[in-house]
């Protein structure tokens, strides 16, 4: 996954939308999720657990975390795209109610292994945030915190 880097800093928005995502499939929501269900919870978590910002964005991950091949926005093709660059604009994802997820077989792993998910998330969590956040995280997204220890993947196998 690809993440917007300045020196030390690094903008937290596709993990948040990721582990946002990651807590809605454990709580039993479907593959796909409208932009508008996700825009005030990934607000929140913007302005409470990234860098300060004149404003917030939660389009922006939306949409661009599909170049990392890790989210699908089915109908994005016919949406309007902003002056400058590829990204849409926020007020086509309203408007036209626009939902996005996790492509089908990375939804139906998470879905079905719920120590994948978690050891995922954990990953995320450890690579982009430090740890004094991480229980104010999953306690925001509503991720249970009956957790995995720090993991790899491969420990799974």
């Amino acid at each position: 996954m690809n993440v917007w880097a300045r020196g030390d800093e690094r903008a937290p928005h596709k993990p948040l939308l990721i582990l946002l995502s990651l807590a809605r499939i454990s709580q039993g929501h479907g593959r796909l999720t409208s932009f508008t269900e996700l825009e005030t919870a990934l607000r929140r978590l913007l302005i409470d657990f990234g860098p300060p910002r004149k404003s917030i964005h939660p389009e922006y991950p939306f949409w661009r975390l599909q170049n990392d091949g890790l989210w699908e926005v089915p109908s994005g093709s016919e949406l309007k795209r902003r002056k400058s660059g590829d990204d849409v604009l926020k007020s086509e994802l309203v408007k036209r109610d626009v939902k996005g997820g996790f492509p089908e077989a990375i939804y139906e792993i998470f879905r079905t292994d719920r120590r994948f998910l978690t050891a995922i998330a954990r990953m995320i969590l450890d690579a982009h945030f430090p740890s004094s956040l991480h229980s104010d995280i999953l306690n925001e997204i509503g991720l249970s915190t009956g957790f995995l220890p720090s993991t790899s993947v491969a420990s799974l196998k």
